[in-house]
C-alpha cells in the first residue's frame, strides 16, 4: 500500500483539475526507498500548476489561486502485515473528501465520505485501485487484440520488479537443470558483467520441458505486465529448449541463459532468447528478452535493461535504463525508462533524483507522438518516535513533441506549516473520522449489487433552474452501512460507484470554492456574464 503512494497522491489531486493527465507510470519507485522502512509516515501535500495545457497564463493563475488553498493530508501505517492508508483532501476550511483503506487478515476494506454508508471489501486488490481503474476506457477488442503481445509498451516490463522475482525463482530452475548437464570450460563474454569461464548447458527433451513447465513459465514471466503473464501461463516449450548457467573463474554464478521455441495453445510458435546476468557483488545486473513469431505477420517483443546499484553505510545510488520495443501488426512502439536516484539511509532518510519515460513509435509507417513523462524529487524523512513526516518536493512533467504540456509541483510540507499557511483550516493532520472495520465480519456481510443507479433511474432528478446537467443522477445514500464485495461485483457497478463519488466531490468542490476569498474564486466566474454568475451564486447559496 505504501509503494504506489505517489501515484495515488497525484491521481487524487489531479482528479479535481480538468485537463491534467493522470497517466503516471512507474513512479512508485521514487518513494518506496523512503516509505518501506518506518511503521508510520505522515505527509501534507500542496499542489502548484506550472504548466497545464491548453490553459493560458491567465487561466493558470486563476487555477493556482484555488490550488494554494488545497491540502492533501496522508497517513500510512504498516504493522506486522497490517496496513492502513488514510487520505484527507481540504480546500480552505472545507473537507472535500476523506478516505481510509485498511489491509488486514488478507482482505482490503475501504470507506470514504464520498460513498456514505458503503464499505468496499476485497480479498484480491485494493478497492481504491479498482475504483480508479473503473474510470478508464475498456479496451476495444479487435482483430489485433486477439493476437499475443498486445500489452501497453509503457507497462511491458519493470526491471526492479523483475530482479526481485528472478532472485526468488531462478534457482528452482537451475537446481533441476544442472544435474542434466556436464561442466564445461568456456570463454563467454557478457557485456557489462565480465567473462563466463564455466558453463552448464542443458538441451531439454520434450518430456523434460514438460516436467519443468512451471519453473520455465515463472522465469520468463518475471517483470512482465499482467496481460503478457497471462499469455505466458499457457505456453509450452519445444524439444531442444536450452537452459544454461554461466559462472566466472571462481565458480560464482554470473548469468542464466535460456533459448528455444515457445508454443501457444493454437500452435503459434515463437523463438525466445532470455538472459539475466549479474556481477558477483550484485552492483550491476542486465536483462535481455527477445521473442518473435516464427511465421506470419511481424510480431516481436524486445527488452534490454541494465541496473546499477552502488552504496555504503550512508546510502546507495540506483541507476536503471530499460528499453522496450513492441511490434504487432502495423504498430511499432518504443519506450525507454531511465531511473536515477540517490538514497540516504542515515537518521534522516533522503531521496533525490528522477524517473523519466520516453515513448514513441509508428503505426502503419506513420510517426506517433513522442511523449516524455517524468518526476524529479528531493525528499527527506527524519526518524520519529511516532509517525515520521515526509517533506520536500516532487515535480511531474509531461512533454509532447518537444512542447511542455504539463508541469505540476508537489510540495510535501510540515503539518505545522500547512496549518499556519491555511488559516481557514482548523483540522489537524489526518484526523480521519471514518474508522476501519473487522475484515472477517465484513466478508460475511459483503453484498454483490447487480443494478446501478444509471440503469434504474429512468427520470433525471429535478434541477433548481433550467435543465439538469448531462450525467446528473440522484444517488441515494443507504440508511444503514452496507458492505460491497468488489471481487464479485461487475465493472459497471464499480464505474457507477466512481461516478457517484465524482459527482459528490464536484458538489463539495464548488461549495468549497465559494467559501474562499472573493479574489481567489474568480475561476468560477471566468467566462460567465455578471448575471449568469449572480444566478449561479444564488443557486449554490
Amino acid at each position: 500500500m505504501k509503494r504506489n503512494c505517489l501515484v495515488i497522491i497525484l491521481c487524487l489531486l489531479l482528479c479535481i483539475m480538468a485537463g491534467a493527465s493522470a497517466s503516471i507510470a512507474s513512479l512508485d519507485e521514487v518513494l518506496s526507498p523512503l516509505l518501506d522502512g518506518p511503521d508510520a509516515v505522515r505527509m501534507s501535500v500542496n499542489l502548484t500548476a506550472k504548466t497545464l495545457m491548453p490553459f493560458d497564463d491567465i487561466r493558470l493563475d486563476l487555477i493556482n489561486r484555488i490550488l494554494k488553498h488545497l491540502q492533501l493530508n496522508v497517513l500510512l501505517e504498516n504493522n506486522a502485515g497490517d496496513a492502513l492508508a488514510a487520505f484527507e483532501l481540504l480546500l480552505g476550511g472545507d473537507t472535500l473528501f476523506e478516505v481510509t483503506e485498511q489491509y488486514s487478515g488478507g482482505a482490503y476494506l475501504l470507506q470514504t465520505s464520498l460513498l456514505k454508508n458503503r464499505m468496499l471489501f476485497s480479498t484480491q486488490a485494493s478497492p481504491m485501485d479498482t475504483l480508479l481503474a473503473s474510470s478508464e476506457e475498456e479496451p476495444v477488442i479487435d482483430e489485433e487484440s486477439l493476437d499475443p503481445n498486445t500489452s501497453d509498451v509503457e507497462e511491458a516490463f519493470d526491471m526492479l520488479a523483475a530482479v526481485d522475482e528472478i532472485r526468488g525463482c531462478y534457482r528452482d530452475l537451475i537446481d533441476k537443470t544442472v544435474p542434466l548437464t556436464e561442466k564445461n570450460t568456456v570463454s563467454y563474454s557478457i557485456e557489462n558483467i565480465g567473462r563466463g569461464r564455466i558453463s552448464y548447458v542443458a538441451k531439454l527433451t520434450t518430456g523434460q520441458s514438460t516436467e519443468l513447465l512451471s519453473e520455465l513459465r515463472a522465469l520468463i514471466s518475471c517483470g512482465m505486465d499482467a496481460e503478457y503473464r497471462e499469455e505466458l501461463s499457457r505456453v509450452t516449450f519445444a524439444r531442444g529448449f536450452t537452459v544454461a548457467l554461466y559462472q566466472n573463474a571462481d565458480g560464482e554464478d554470473i548469468s542464466v541463459y535460456i533459448r528455444g521455441t515457445i508454443v501457444y495453445p493454437d500452435g503459434d510458435r515463437r523463438s525466445l532468447k532470455w538472459q539475466w546476468s549479474f556481477t558477483p557483488d550484485d552492483v550491476t545486473q542486465t536483462f535481455l528478452y527477445q521473442v518473435s513469431r516464427e511465421e506470419g505477420r511481424r510480431d516481436t517483443r524486445n527488452i534490454d535493461a541494465i541496473l546499477t546499484r552502488t552504496g555504503n553505510q550512508d546510502g546507495f545510488a540506483l541507476e536503471c535504463e530499460t528499453t522496450a520495443n513492441l511490434r504487432r501488426g502495423g504498430m511499432n512502439e518504443l519506450s525507454t525508462l531511465t531511473l536515477d536516484l540517490a538514497v540516504g539511509t542515515g537518521e534522516i532518510k533522503t531521496c533525490s533524483g528522477s524517473v523519466t519515460r520516453v515513448t514513441s513509435g509508428t503505426y502503419n509507417g506513420d510517426d506517433l507522438d513522442e511523449i516524455t513523462t517524468g518526476v524529479s524529487v528531493d525528499l527527506s524523512l527524519p526518524q520519529a518516535d511516532s509517525a515520521a513526516e515526509l517533506t520536500g518536493t516532487a515535480t511531474y512533467r509531461q512533454i509532447k513533441n518537444d512542447t511542455v504540456t504539463t508541469e505540476l509541483e508537489l510540495s510535501f510540507v510540515q503539518a505545522s506549516v500547512a496549518v499556519s499557511d491555511n488559516a481557514q483550516s482548523e483540522s489537524t493532520l489526518v484526523e480521519i473520522s471514518i474508522l476501519p472495520a473487522d475484515p472477517s465480519a465484513a466478508g460475511e456481510a459483503a453484498q454483490t449489487p447487480t443494478e446501478t443507479v444509471e440503469e434504474s433511474q429512468a427520470v433525471q432528478p429535478e434541477f433548481l433552474v433550467g435543465t439538469p446537467p448531462l450525467g446528473l443522477y440522484d444517488y441515494e445514500i443507504p440508511l444503514e452501512m452496507i458492505t460491497i464485495n468488489m471481487d464479485t461485483t461487475a465493472r459497471r457497478v464499480h464505474r457507477s460507484l466512481m461516478n457517484e463519488a465524482a459527482q459528490r466531490l464536484a458538489g463539495n468542490l464548488i461549495t468549497a470554492i465559494l467559501n474562499l476569498p472573493a479574489e481567489d474564486r474568480e475561476l468560477l466566474s471566468d467566462g460567465m456574464t455578471e448575471m449568469d454568475y449572480a444566478v449561479f451564486l444564488a443557486i449554490l447559496e
